[in-house]
């Protein structure tokens, strides 16, 4: 992939030839990310059932959180420092800034993972109840691998500084789901039971983190750090790290919200409750992917436009990456919400009692989509005190919505409480954007893709199931009225499309010079 340095020094059309290409990998890696993480849903629920699966996801939910407080923000803290570093002609403190970020997450990590390990009963027993006996083995194994999955992250996202997002597709998005799935097969075939799962899912996170530590070792620059030589440590550590606590603080409290769900459902509901939530919510995610695409691709590219002045280019690089993400991701999720019984019945006939949680959960993405990236800009632009307040209300809101909700309404209650928090963050971080940096993301263009999705998709389906059920009929005759109203949309208002703003965003990216002082 083509690095910051290489590119600034590049032509338009070669930056843009190379966004692309980014783009394309980013997107495929990210479907196969979506289609590996739901197969993998798949085998653990039909392999485990709604219980087991509960279990294991419950787990895995708090390994998460664990794992996101322990890189304490070094992940997003690398993308921004090593992308300005290379912009402003400092490619020599980018391993020192490295070195820097990942001890720190090494030591943090092994502390939490020891307290896991003599912890591993009462944590268990809080979180899974009666099943505390089998949750403190598969604790133990997931403490294992904690320094592992939060090291791998950090590394992958100093190789997203560097501009090369492969490592990213080969050991998150791509390798450590395929190793799950093709071990979870394994279990199934041989008939083992919960642990040997837990075995399935954890060990590929130690072959990520040795991939992701040889492919960023191949891809460092080797430069001089700047003309009067390497920048002290002190000088590069104080501020990595004022920027990334408070968004690691943030990312442990976006960690917990997500994670909620399934961890208040359990403890609440029980464990084959929270099996349907962790299905509900892998649906939820899968129209997530051309966000997660986009956003590797462009996170980098806005640190460095804001880091040298460049907010109208990280504007118009924003706007447009929003529209795109809409248009990919808009029918999806209009579609799911339609179509969510039947959806959720391929995990089992437990997870069926999920639908009303997942159309509302899928009505809540439609916003997420349609703001973009716009938690992306704030962070590039160095406000990750901000992004701390929002999830900090995020998570409060969350938690007594769910406390109040789940006990009554279950799964559906807690759909209700995570939907209007996806909501909620992102009005908060529009509002942000806009009063810190002028940025605006709902434009008329949005605006108007996000009621063409609707009106081109849920409208259609919803009636095409009051007229015929659930049945391949109703499915045909959706996809006959959809489909060809969407692409008259789309061919009408071709010129909303604004490949020109991501032409000039470059154009102008390229043409900034190197010595330019950080604001």
């Amino acid at each position: 992939m083509t690095s910051p340095a290489d590119a600034a020094g590049a032509p338009a059309p070669a930056r843009s030839r190379s966004l692309a290409r980014s783009g394309l990998v980013t997107m495929v890696g990210a479907g196969a990310g979506a289609a590996l993480g739901f197969a993998l849903t798949l085998v653990v629920a039909r392999v485990l059932g709604a219980t087991g699966s509960g279990l294991l996801f419950t787990a895995t939910a708090a390994f998460g959180v664990a794992g996101v407080a322990g890189r304490m923000g070094a992940d997003t803290a690398l993308v921004r420092e090593v992308a300005a570093l290379v912009a402003l002609g400092r490619s020599g403190d980018v391993r020192r800034t490295v070195a820097l970020a990942v001890a720190p997450v090494v030591l943090v990590t092994s502390a939490v993972a020891a307290v896991v390990w003599l912890a591993a009963g009462p944590v268990a027993g809080a979180l899974l109840g009666e099943a505390s006996a089998s949750g403190v083995r598969v604790l133990r194994v997931l403490a294992l691998v904690l320094p592992f999955a939060a090291v791998s992250m950090a590394l992958v996202g100093a190789s997203r500084g560097l501009g090369d997002v492969l490592p990213m597709v080969l050991v998150e998005q791509a390798g450590k789901p395929l190793l799950r799935v093709v071990a979870g097969l394994a279990v199934g075939v041989l008939g083992w039971g919960l642990l040997a799962m837990t075995w399935a899912w954890a060990v590929p996170v130690v072959v990520g983190c040795l991939l992701a530590l040889v492919l960023l070792v191949r891809a460092l620059p080797s430069g001089r750090a700047a003309a009067d030589g390497p920048a002290p440590w002190r000088q590069l550590a104080l501020p990595f790290w004022r920027f990334a606590l408070p968004r690691g603080a943030a990312g442990t409290v976006e960690a917990l919200s997500a994670a909620v769900a399934v961890l208040l459902v359990s403890v609440l509901a029980g464990a084959a409750q929270a099996g349907v939530m962790a299905g509900v919510l892998r649906y939820a995610l899968v129209g997530t992917l051309a966000l997660q695409a986009v956003r590797l691709v462009v996170a980098p590219q806005l640190s460095a436009q804001l880091a040298t002045g460049d907010a109208a280019g990280a504007q118009e690089l924003h706007r447009w990456s929003t529209w795109a993400v809409l248009a990919l991701s808009g029918p999806a999720y209009a579609c799911l919400a339609v179509y969510a019984a039947p959806a959720l019945s391929l995990l089992g006939p437990d997870f069926r009692a999920g639908a009303p949680a997942l159309a509302i959960l899928c009505a809540a993405m439609l916003v997420n989509v349609a703001t973009g990236n716009v938690q992306a800009v704030l962070l590039m632009s160095g406000r990750s005190g901000t992004n701390l307040v929002v999830v900090l209300v995020g998570l409060a809101v969350h938690v007594a919505l769910a406390a109040a909700l789940v006990p009554v309404l279950g799964v559906t209650g807690a759909a209700v409480a995570a939907g209007t928090v996806v909501v909620l963050e992102n009005l908060l971080y529009l509002r942000s954007v806009r009063r810190a940096l002028g940025i605006r993301t709902l434009t008329a263009p949005v605006s108007r893709l996000l009621a063409a999705v609707v009106i081109s998709f849920a409208v259609p389906g919803a009636l095409a199931l009051v007229l015929l059920g659930t049945s391949w009929p109703a499915v045909l005759l959706h996809a006959a009225v959809s489909l060809p109203a969407y692409g008259a949309y789309l061919l009408r208002h071709r010129e909303d499309v604004p490949v020109h703003q991501l032409t000039r965003a470059l154009r102008t990216r390229a043409h900034t010079g190197r010595g330019v002082t950080r604001p």
